[in-house]
């Protein structure tokens, strides 16, 4: 019998994992994801026992509306994922997407950029014996002028055809890959013609969200403010009910979250602009406590209640992706554009992410035990080769996302700052596996 060499194990692919922004038109998703761009790039978030946390962008794609009425996803830019794992492949997306402060590239022969605007720039201009360099670094120009901020508040070139816009990232605890997370900017025009009366704009983004783990609805606490009552107290809403759901498109976010058949899902509703001097003080009190209450007993009501009956895990966290400078005084003026010396401090906006990955990962864990119980029952001798090879790729799937899960576990603080907050996913310490609640809706 002429001797055969062992195969050596492939590596187990990771665990996908996917977050969608849902916000009407002003709500303030691009900025949002500028924020989550600049807090878990780079350093990430720090954990306890010297963890770390931190996103590397691997592909910028989006979904444009072809003529017969479909949606072709168009990559921008992307680089090879089999060798994301260097350092100079991190510096490269780090430096640009961070600072842009005019240092030059390390090995990229890259220009000064001090002095020279985005569209001045000739990103083909970099010249690196090191193509992998050049490859993330064309990257991260394409993902800066994606989700540039322009006065619009938009995307850089027109959403008239775009309907989404997808980043995918690597998500790594000590810099070792753990999953992916596509992060998932839908336009604010798709929210704005989702209505009862308009009911294929309601199932084509009911559609989009059953493939999510996750949804981060926006609402913005400029527009919050415009619509609160002159005068109220604790028998009545602080909300103008009719005018604040207009403002913030709570009718046709409550209907998309209405018809939702996700079995393990998260729902989460970002205050953003929580920092700017256009906040009514009284909308911002307590840490936004009162208004987090209303905006789910009074405006995103049936969202919350899908929420409850269907065990998803929800919340809700003010964010900001501007912030205030280190002395509390504003960095916009009226207008809300900002002012020189601005100190751009992002707040919450890595909470929120980590908050939905947190428990996407406990249910791709108790998806994953689901999966692997019926293999497990098997007898060794009775698995085909490619039941075994399906068991090696879930088992290692579980523990990457398990390793990931009890590093934010530890911080006990990671999540304070979400409130009205509902885990619906819990774990059993004597064998770690992910267990559903009892009882749906239970505030943690």
């Amino acid at each position: 019998m002429p001797f055969e060499r062992k195969k050596t194990a492939q590596p187990v692919p990771l665990r996908d994992i996917t977050i969608s922004l849902v916000g009407g038109s002003g709500s303030g998703k691009t900025s949002f994801f500028k924020g989550i761009i600049q807090s878990l790039l780079g350093d990430g978030r720090k954990l306890p026992d010297d963890k770390k946390i931190d996103l590397l962008p691997v592909k910028l794609y989006r979904g444009i509306e072809t003529d017969t009425g479909e949606i072709q996803e168009n990559a921008i830019s992307e680089v090879d994922e089999s060798t994301i794992d260097t350092q100079d492949v991190n510096g490269a997306i780090s430096q640009l997407m961070m600072s842009f402060s005019g240092a030059e590239m390390p090995n990229a022969g890259m220009p000064s950029r001090e002095n020279q605007s985005m569209d001045e720039f000739d990103i083909e201009s970099i010249e690196s014996e090191d193509e992998r360099l050049a490859e993330a670094t064309r990257l991260a120009d394409a993902i800066n002028k994606a989700f540039e901020i322009n006065d619009k508040s938009g995307f850089r070139g027109s959403t008239a055809t775009t309907r989404f816009v997808c980043l995918k990232f690597h998500v790594r605890l000590n810099g070792e890959s753990k999953c992916t997370l596509t992060i998932t900017d839908y336009a604010g025009e798709l929210i704005d013609n989702a209505s009862i009366t308009s009911k294929s704009g309601v199932n084509t983004l009911s559609k989009y969200l059953n493939q999510s783990d996750a949804a981060i609805i926006l609402a913005s606490a400029r527009s919050l403010s415009e619509n609160l009552h002159e005068n109220y107290n604790s028998e009545n809403s602080m909300f103008k009910t009719l005018l604040t759901k207009e403002a913030v498109s709570a009718d046709n976010i409550n209907s998309i979250f209405k018809i939702l058949t996700k079995k393990h899902f998260t729902m989460l509703v970002a205050i953003t602009q929580k920092d700017s001097p256009q906040v009514d003080e009284r909308l911002s009190r307590n840490q936004f406590q009162r208004a987090q209450l209303e905006l789910k007993e009074t405006i995103f009501t049936p969202a919350f209640d899908a929420a409850k009956y269907r065990n998803w895990s929800s919340g809700i966290v003010p964010v900001t992706v501007i912030g205030t400078k280190s002395n509390g005084e504003p960095n916009v003026d009226e207008n809300n554009k900002l002012l020189p010396g601005a100190e751009i401090r992002q707040e919450n906006t890595d909470t929120a992410v980590l908050f939905c990955l947190y428990n996407a990962v406990m249910g791709h864990v108790e998806s994953i035990q689901e999966e692997i119980l019926p293999l497990k029952k098997k007898f060794f001798i009775f698995k085909s080769a490619e039941e075994r090879e399906q068991l090696r790729i879930l088992e290692g799937q579980a523990e990457s996302l398990q390793q990931l899960r009890r590093a934010m576990a530890g911080d006990t603080s990671l999540f304070d700052a979400v409130g009205q907050r509902c885990f619906a996913l819990e774990v059993t310490d004597e064998i770690q596996d992910i267990k559903v609640k009892e009882s749906a809706g239970t505030v943690c």
